[in-house]
């Protein structure tokens, strides 16, 4: 995973780390868990996080897949 793409996009859409964990609906501990690549994202978890940070059908590729 991607996740430089991932905080840049945050970053471009004023969006903290606990914030996307609340409209994730997951801890702050998950949600670190899961950047830091501890724990992988659900794929409804993925399917939120690129509808909340306007993330293409084509970046999701490149960022969550090998």
């Amino acid at each position: 995973m991607k996740v430089n793409v991932i905080r840049s996009r945050m970053a471009l859409k004023g969006i903290t780390q606990g914030n996307l964990a609340k409209l994730l609906g997951i801890s702050r501990n998950t949600m670190s868990s899961r950047m830091t690549g501890h724990s992988s994202f659900t794929l409804e978890e993925v399917r939120r996080l690129c509808e909340i940070l306007e993330i293409s059908d084509d970046e999701k590729r490149q960022i969550f897949l090998p």
